[in-house]
């Protein structure tokens, strides 16, 4: 029996088979491999299944690919088989619609995979892998407005009105662009300024309401390229509602400023009071509107530079005569006190009087020969910037009913009304004083002159009330014990002037002038004046 080339009859079964090794196939015939279980001589490849992009090479009778015989999506590998190309992690969240964030899926290759899909461009968010708008801000409309915080009078806020909407309109500016919504409130009446910045190209639109929901309470609006601004004086105590917005179809990015400032820190709103009135305040959120560097500086000078906050109280006196204003700050706060007679500011205003101790919670006080009428502007002011605090001031007649309380106050040729009504009998024979050798029970009151020469000065008591007889004397030394008679006069006639001169009196040398009555019921009004 012939068998085929590379196969052998069995002599037990008569069948032609192959040897698989040595391989009597591949003996016979270099392109055949001998099949053991056929027992036949076949070709390498026969049996072979290779994969898309694959061929059995006859040679070897295994599966290779080439650089591009692979399918699309797939890559011959370094064995020279197909294999899946894994997307990258971008492709992999642009095929699943992620757009931020990190997520798990599986990719094109059936692999589960933990990506990083990126972040979003600002201004918007990543919400469940996907890039959204930011919400509205939380003070888009009324329920959300912000409440200002204010810090030394004033505050300054940012924000963005791009993802806002148009929840309100002026009612006289026209603001119809998207808004946002802040409150404040105020517990008196404060001078207040509101100024609005907005991006550029942004036509700026700034409102004020009592109501917020209600576009007819508009207390003021104003609207301008870029920046708009209001003022208020004696914005009336209250709830405001402050809405930024803008015109048109622009908005963006904002700054909103606010300043509120007492009334009484410029003269316009000077506060009124009255005689015997003691009144409370503070300079914390007041403006340095007189010093040195302030548009009015009436008693600054190269000492007083008075470059601290101020407030502006003022008085108009009934009648004439001589009016005390006091004034009691805090213990931390080193205050000034001086007054000038109207007009309070411009070229026009002159100092009448300062008095400053220098010390923190020193009390100041000022004695003023006031003029019926004249209304006269009382300061309280600090000598440094960064000096504020509270106080109370009070006005009163001058308790010059004894010498401790002497009105320092005469100069030459100035005359001021007064009266020893209701004052006390201190000096007569039976007191303290008798320097003079007078026995004048009569109430009296003093005043104080310091000649700064030795020429002869001259008191004149004019002008007195009828049936009140009057007498005057002047001591040096003070009223006491220890006190040197300088002079004495009474003519002993009811409602009769009277003359004191003092000759070659001691230059810088205090004189007490005690006005004083010939009975114990001689009291009343008077004028006195040194000359």
């Amino acid at each position: 029996m012939s068998c085929p080339a590379g196969q052998v009859c069995t002599p037990a079964t008569g069948i032609c088979r192959c040897t698989a090794s040595p391989d009597s196939c591949a003996a016979a015939d270099p392109a055949k491999r001998c099949d053991a279980v056929s027992g036949y001589c076949v070709s390498p490849c026969a049996g072979v299944t290779c994969g898309a992009g694959e061929a059995c090479d006859p040679g070897s009778g295994t599966c290779s690919c080439t650089p591009t015989s692979c399918p699309s999506g797939y890559l011959c590998n370094a064995q020279q088989r197909c294999e899946c190309a894994a997307e990258t992690d971008q492709q992999l969240c642009s095929r699943l619609s992620k757009q931020c964030g990190s997520f798990t899926g599986f990719d094109n290759c059936g692999l589960s995979r933990t990506v990083s899909c990126g972040s979003c461009a600002a201004p918007q968010l990543c919400e469940q892998n996907a890039c959204v708008a930011p919400p509205a801000p939380g003070n888009d409309a009324c329920g959300g407005a912000i409440a200002l915080s204010f810090s030394g009078g004033a505050v300054s806020v940012t924000g963005d009105t791009t993802y806002a909407t148009n929840s309100g309109t002026s009612l006289n500016c026209l603001g119809t662009g998207k808004d946002v919504v802040y409150s404040f409130a105020l517990s008196e009446p404060r001078n207040v300024d509101i100024t609005l910045d907005m991006a550029a190209g942004v036509h700026a639109v700034v409102h004020l309401r009592s109501a917020c929901d209600d576009r007819d309470t508009e207390v003021g609006c104003s609207d301008a390229a870029g920046s708009a601004s209001l003022h208020f004086d004696a914005l009336e105590p209250g709830t405001y509602y402050l809405w930024v917005d803008s015109y048109g179809s622009a908005w963006g990015e904002y700054t909103l400023t606010v300043r509120q400032t007492v009334v009484n820190s410029i003269c316009s709103g000077a506060i009124a009071i009255s005689a015997e009135t003691t009144v409370a305040g503070s300079t914390f959120d007041a403006t340095n509107d007189f010093g040195s560097g302030a548009p009015s500086a009436a008693c600054a000078n190269g000492f007083y530079g008075l470059d601290g906050k101020d407030v502006v109280y003022s008085y108009t006196p009934a009648s004439d005569g001589v009016f005390r204003v006091r004034l009691s700050p805090v213990p931390t706060f080193d205050a000034a006190l001086w007054i000038m007679p109207a007009p309070c500011d411009g070229a026009a205003a002159r100092c009448g009087a300062l008095d400053d101790d220098g010390s923190k919670g020193a009390p100041e006080e000022l004695l003023i020969a006031g003029l019926a009428g004249q209304t006269y502007f009382i300061v309280i002011d600090a000598w440094s910037p960064t000096e504020a605090g509270g106080f109370t001031l009070a006005i009163d007649s001058p308790a010059n009913d004894a010498c401790d309380g002497a009105i320092p106050v005469l100069q030459k040729g100035v005359a001021l009304k007064a009266s020893t009504a209701g004052a006390a009998n201190d000096y007569n024979r039976a007191s303290a004083s008798s320097a003079c050798s007078r026995n004048w029970p009569g109430p009296d009151v003093v005043f104080a002159y310091v000649p700064t020469t030795a020429d002869t000065f001259t008191v004149s008591i004019t002008n007195v009330e009828a049936g009140f007889d009057v007498a005057v004397l002047a001591t040096t030394g003070g009223c006491g014990d220890s006190a040197t008679c300088a002079g004495s006069r009474d003519s002993y006639i009811g409602g009769r002037d009277e003359t004191l001169s003092i000759t070659t009196p001691t230059p810088n040398t205090t004189y007490f002038i005690v006005v004083d009555g010939y009975t114990a019921g001689d009291a009343g009004a008077f004028t006195i004046r040194v000359d």
